[in-house]
């Protein structure tokens, strides 16, 4: 409960008095349990769940998590900086993030809505990804990974100091996983689609780099990566097992920021930054006279630029204010064929201008109640107006008890994609009267560590999205976004943490949910139960760690409303502490049961689902340099 975070208010403050249901995921959890990505690193965290389409992963929170739909109902952020793109409003979750897991310091999970202090897609959750700093590493280190399917990263890090207090850390990685050899698909078992066999497409390659220059007050934090994805199932009207469709996602972040805590106080941050999202795609379409060669070559380009200032009020409370400004360099979509001969499809280049104030007033009420309250306005000269309130009370009868009753509204802006994108009568028509989705959160979190041993946390919400954006076919066979139901959800979700003698650890998590569109049908892949559990126990004079984890997913239904059966996944790691010569490791078994599971998808409504991984293993194998690994010993024989 003493666990600092940053998200939730702007500053740092203690978990217990954040206004939100917060989880943060540790550096050491992240290597203990070998997390390659950051849906990786989130699948033990309570009430999310993860589905994989084929070429991308992406994390469910409460209930929702809609077949094809892209990751724009959560705000993503890197060292508190917004990583968005401005024209599918997506978050690269997988290993298109440009930032490697092996670099994160810690990420910090905010469940609810954000809007007040974010602005659009600060619907469901907001994830924070805080990196290792300059002066937090002081040498050299080196990482291997192998494992099944094909999966090889090599991944280096350093950081130097430099004169004048100046600090500089660096870091890169490259990765090339060969994929699933084969994945089966019974909908396409034709003689023409290989028996519904598609084989080597599923591997994906690319890089991350990452660099963070540090002195006095200013960070300048610069970050570029690149994933190429084959595809197991392309979308519409695509020949099926065709190794030379694919996609290729580029994202590169530069940002240069300065935070100052102030006398009496006071302390004032503001950031700019240049950003880029590039997305490539590679389809074949079947023609009679042969195959035609589709492309499509998406660029996002923005520069961006926020500020904060939080003072005391002249009472016993905290005021901050702020604003952003955010302006389209270009927000460019092109489809075309290139062979047999080059059509333009579409081409289209809708560039925005987008700003944000905010406020927040926090109050201490005594020594047991805390209130936090605060508005955001937010106006895209493309898009309509948002207003978006946030209010949370904080009770805290003594050290060890929290209670928090929090209500928040969040808003998603239609993305360009959804709003602007037509191609010239041949499949989709543009609305411009979409609206913003909306979304109304109510929460109530009940945590209390009953002993040194034992802590516990419990929390009822329900949230309503009005006008929710989905696609639909128009009399004339065209497919139109439009805003066209609302959904209620529930939800219940507990979580135990418990250390056993002999200094085992149990960390077991449950959440029950129910979420509903306005004539009562359950969402597609929307579980009515997700659950988790870890044992982890230290070995060999605590140079060693066994860890069981076991994730459970209730039953689910696919686009097309049929159900997808409940399932269950163990795995086990085994995990070093750092040695004096400065090498540690990592490796493990995910799904030793080799359980058949498949998650529900939605590129094609030929096929609703895709089969997910069977048993593979993997092995991390890291060296830190003398002064680094002398460093983590010492860390590592601390009670």
């Amino acid at each position: 409960m003493n666990v600092k975070v940053v998200s939730a208010a702007l500053h740092q403050q203690d978990l217990a008095d954040a206004p939100g249901d917060i989880t943060v995921v540790t550096a050491a959890e992240i290597r203990q349990w070998g997390s390659r990505t950051l849906a990786e690193a989130l699948r033990y965290v309570r009430g999310i769940y993860i589905s994989n389409d084929g070429t991308g992963s992406f994390p469910g929170i409460r209930g929702f998590s809609l077949p094809g739909d892209f990751l724009s109902r959560i705000v993503l952020m890197i060292n508190g900086h917004t990583a968005q793109g401005n024209i599918f409003s997506s978050s690269p979750d997988d290993n298109d993030l440009p930032v490697d897991m092996d670099l994160v310091e810690r990420i910090e999970i905010l469940r609810g809505a954000s809007s007040a202090l974010y602005g659009s897609n600060g619907v469901l959750a907001t994830i924070n990804i805080i990196t290792r700093k300059p002066n937090e590493q002081t040498g050299a280190e080196v990482r291997l990974q192998t494992g099944g399917e094909g999966q090889r990263k090599l991944f280096f890090s350093d950081s130097v100091q430099l004169s004048h207090g100046v600090s500089l850390l660096f870091s890169g990685s490259v990765y090339n996983n060969l994929g699933a050899r084969q994945i089966f698909f019974p909908e396409l078992n034709t003689p023409d689609n290989n028996f519904g066999r598609s084989v080597d497409t599923a591997g994906d390659k690319g890089y991350h780099s990452f660099a963070q220059l540090m002195w006095g007050h200013w960070s300048l934090m610069a970050t570029a990566g690149s994933d190429v994805k084959g595809q197991p199932i392309s979308y519409i009207g695509t020949v099926f097992n065709d190794r030379g469709e694919r996609s290729n996602t580029a994202w590169s972040i530069f940002n240069l920021a300065y935070a100052k805590e102030l006398s009496h106080d006071r302390t004032v941050y503001w950031e700019g930054s240049y950003n880029s999202d590039l997305f490539r795609g590679f389809y074949h379409y079947p023609d009679p006279g042969g195959v035609i060669d589709n492309r499509e070559r998406d660029s996002g380009q923005w520069l961006a630029t926020k500020g904060s200032y939080r003072f005391r009020d002249g009472g016993s409370g905290h005021l901050t204010v702020g604003g952003e400004f955010r302006f389209d360099l270009e927000a460019a979509e092109h489809v075309f064929n290139l062979k047999p001969s080059f059509l333009e499809v579409t081409r289209l280049n809708e560039r925005d201008r987008y700003v944000g104030i905010f406020g927040q007033q926090e109050w201490s009420l005594g020594n047991h109640w805390q209130i936090n309250a605060g508005a955001r306005f937010d106006e895209s000269w493309l898009k309509q107006s948002s207003i978006s309130p946030r209010v949370a009370a904080i009770y805290r009868p003594t050290d060890r008890s929290v209670l928090k009753l929090i209500y928040g509204r969040g808003f998603r802006n239609p993305t360009n994609y959804e709003k602007f994108y037509e191609d010239n009568g041949e499949s989709a028509v543009a609305n411009l009267a979409l609206r913003p989705e909306t979304t109304d959160t109510f929460e109530i979190v009940a945590e209390h560590q009953i002993s040194h041993r034992f802590q516990g946390t419990l929390g009822l919400y329900e949230y309503r999205i009005h006008g929710l954006i989905q696609q639909m076919f128009l009399p004339s066979g065209l497919a139109q976004f439009q805003n066209l139901s609302s959904v209620n959800a529930k939800g219940v979700s507990a979580g135990l943490v418990y250390r056993l003698p002999a200094d085992l650890q149990l960390t077991t998590s449950l959440e029950l949910q129910q979420a509903r569109t306005q004539n009562g049908s359950v969402l597609p892949n929307s579980p009515g139960q997700t659950g988790k559990l870890q044992l982890s126990s230290p070995l060999f004079r605590n140079n060693l760690n066994i860890g069981l984890g076991i994730r459970a997913v209730g039953e689910r239904r696919n686009p097309a409303f049929n159900t997808i059966s409940p399932s269950v996944l163990p795995e086990v790691v085994l995990s070093s502490r750092v040695f004096p010569s400065g090498v540690q490791f990592t490796a493990g078994i995910r799904n030793f049961t080799n359980s058949s599971y498949r998650d529900p998808i939605g590129i094609t409504p030929t096929v609703n689902s895709i089969p997910r991984n069977e048993r593979t293993f993997y092995l991390n194998i890291g060296w830190q340099s003398a002064r680094d690994s002398e460093a983590a010993v010492r860390a590592s024989r601390t009670p």
